[in-house]
């Protein structure tokens, strides 16, 4: 089950989360944290997840990232 709707995801709001992983870093600014919940996020939908300086990622217990077979890095820090 998806939860989260990017267009009405607000910031702060664990009630109004985002769906995909680069919208919330988009919408993230320095001093941020964005909480990534439980589920199975697949590099195909989110594709590369580059953080934005000053924005802190932080993996609750039961996120599976799900790598492409290039094997390629699916965070990297810009």
């Amino acid at each position: 089950m998806k939860n989260g709707n990017n267009g009405t995801a607000l910031p702060d709001r664990l009630d109004k989360p985002y769906l995909t992983i680069p919208a919330a870093i988009t919408a993230a600014t320095a001093g941020d944290t964005i909480v990534v919940r439980p589920g199975t996020y697949l590099r195909s939908v989110e594709g590369q997840i580059n953080l934005k300086d000053g924005v802190n990622i932080e993996f609750m217990d039961g996120v599976i990232l799900d790598q492409d077979v290039d094997n390629t890095n699916f965070i990297s820090d810009n």
